[in-house]
Parts: structure tokens; sequence; C-alpha cells
């Protein structure tokens, strides 16, 4: 299925349009910034209400390479986010996962993304520890994504705009923080990647320092490593700023910020997953793992393979170490209190392990 962009922002927001979706008279959209502590890319926010409230509520999202430095940091030119729903990958989805997005327009040199507002499913920010139910219904969730999508790499290909390996393991890398700050940019993660970085060889042994250096410079070697593997469809960023959950019969799942999805091995969303959420899981990350593993295999049957999947899981998690060392380094170094920082510590000791394992691979 392809879907049309509309021509503008003010043609997205307009009373025509709105009366059109609600199937009833909207006579007014009232638009008004706000902010969320989980968009980190610079992108702009907005509530959208119509009639004074009365009714649905709505998220406009405005994206543009000008002010997102996600968007720049992985070469996307064509907003693989807007490109998710035109192509109608969105739509291809499993049926308990919502996206939430009703239509996208062109909005100057940049994009705009009209979502239902599903804020009140998604998980709350912070540093609580989230359900053994939540964490399971997620991980589930994600191998059901990558099962309806076995083996189709060519559904987000990168040539179409979507998000390839070597962009996505240079997202985060010390050269993205020192282009950023040429730029005069202030985005918090951008800023904190070069101290970050800087502080890795003080907090893990050489023998690792020197992979992960490697690979900062030329991340070319892992991403060739993971591509003998099947491939499926990745989100790219399951954090939990990004999830949510309608708590129904049968669940439905939120999974919002397609801006990095893209063709990879199934393991490079479950490590990063594992990575960015590792201070609320509620269990631990071999028990995740084992959970995942099996709910893959019973969707695959025949077509899942040991053989594989062991290699594949050993590099991927090799892979979101090289993503997120540098932060892992700095909770461990600067941590705002004593806890967070030997939580830190053990989590540098558990990713440098898996560093030395998958890169036996390379």
């Amino acid at each position: 299925m392809q879907r049309e962009l509309l021509t503008s922002v003010e043609e997205l927001i307009s009373v025509e349009f709105f009366s059109a979706l609600e199937g009833r008279a909207i006579a007014e959209v009232r638009v008004t910034p706000f902010d969320s502590v989980d968009s980190v890319s610079g992108s702009r926010l907005l509530r959208v209400e119509v009639n004074g409230g009365q009714g649905l509520r709505y998220v406009l999202k405005r994206i543009s390479p000008e002010w997102d430095w996600i968007m720049r940091a992985t070469d996307d030119h064509q907003a693989r986010a807007v490109v998710s729903w035109q192509t109608g990958l969105l739509d291809r989805l499993p049926s308990n996962v919502v996206h939430g997005v009703i239509a996208c327009a062109r909005d100057g040199n940049g994009w705009a993304i009209l979502m239902r507002d599903v804020g009140a499913a998604l998980i709350p920010s912070g540093d609580d520890v989230i359900s053994v139910s939540d964490n399971e219904c997620f991980l589930a969730t994600m191998a059901a994504i990558h099962a309806s999508f076995w083996n189709q790499p060519e559904v987000v290909d990168p040539a179409l705009g979507f998000c390839g390996l070597r962009y996505r393991y240079a997202e985060l890398s010390p050269e993205t923080g020192r282009r950023e700050a040429e730029r005069g940019r202030s985005a918090t993660i951008p800023r904190l990647l070069l101290e970050g970085w800087g502080l890795l060889e003080t907090v893990v042994d050489a023998a690792v320092a020197q992979v992960i250096g490697h690979l900062l410079e030329d991340p070319q070697p892992l991403c060739a490593a993971l591509l003998r593997f099947p491939r499926t469809v990745v989100h790219g960023n399951l954090k939990l700023g990004n999830l949510g959950l309608f708590r129904e019969e049968r669940p439905r799942v939120v999974i919002l910020d397609w801006e990095v999805v893209g063709p990879a091995p199934p393991a490079v969303d479950l490590a990063w997953y594992l990575a960015v959420n590792s201070a609320r899981l509620p269990v631990t990350k071999e028990d995740a793992i084992f959970f995942y593993q099996r709910s893959l295999a019973e969707r695959l049957g025949a077509r899942f393979d040991r053989s594989w999947w062991e290699p594949q899981l050993e590099l991927a998690l090799l892979g979101a170490f090289l993503q997120l060392s540098w932060e892992k380094a700095l909770g461990a170094a600067k941590g705002p209190t004593e806890a967070v920082r030997a939580r830190e510590w053990a989590e540098l000791a558990w990713w440098s392990e898996r560093v030395r394992v998958g890169a036996k691979h390379l």
C-alpha cells in the first residue's frame, strides 16, 4: 500500500482534514507545543485538540535534518519514519501493535507526522523497574514483528531510505559528537558523547577498548559479520520511552518512533533493548534473552536454528555495547549516586565480556 503525503502541515491540521477524519463537523483546531523527556532527537512536538478539546486528542511531530541530530547522524534525508507509513510497512505490523500514525505531510524542508495521542498508555519515564509481565509482552511482540518480516530485508531496503547497519552503529559515535559540536548544536546526547567516549579507556580493559575503538573508526567488520545471518525488520530503538501498553484482555503494544527502522538480524533489536533499558528490567539479561529466543523459535518453527542464532546474538551484543558504552562509562565514572555508579560498573563488566565473545566472529 502506497500512501500519499499531504502537501503542507497547514493542510494536515485544517478543520477540513479533521472533519473528514472524525466524520463530524470540526470548527476549531488548536495546536500547542509540549516537551517530552523521552524525545531527545530535537524533533518538535505539538498537541492537537479539536473543538475545544471535545473529542480525540492528537500529537503532531515535526521533523527535519535541520534540527534533528539523529536524522543527520543516520543519513536520513527521506524521513524514514514517514517512509515507513508511506510504503505500508506500518500497516503490516502484527495486529496487536499500535503505531498511532494517521497521516503525514511535507513541512517546508521537513515533514510532519500526525498521530493519535497514546500518552496514557506509555511507560512512565523514570527509574522504576517495569513488571515481569510488561517485559515479556514487549519481548514477545518484538519476536512477533521479527517473525512477520522474516527473511524480507528488502521491505526496509536502505535504497528506499531505511537505516543500514553502518549508520546504525555510527549514530552515537565520537564523530557524531564532534560534528554536532562544530555545528554549534546543543542537544543533550551529542554533548555527552565526547565526554563519555573519552572515559571509556579508564573503565574497561585495554583489549575491550581496542575492539570498540577499531569499530568506532570503521564499523564495517561488524556489519559484514552480521550480514552473514538471516535478517528481518528491526525497529532499532525499542527504549521504554517509545513503548506502551493498552492493558486490555489482549494487550496492545504501543511502539513509537520509527526513525531508525531498517534491515538486520533479529538480535540487533534485542541487544539494544537490553542495553538501553538495563536499569529498569525486572529480570537478568540472560533470562530476557532466553524468553525472547523461545518466543522467536515458537514463531519461526523449523526456520529457527541455533547455528545462526548464537553467533548473530553474540555479534549483536557486541554491537549494542559499541552503541552505548559511552553512556555506561559516564554512569560508572560520574553517576549521581553510589548505587548508580555500582550498577554501571556491573554493566561494564557484563558488556565487556560480550565484546570478548562477539569479537571472535569478526
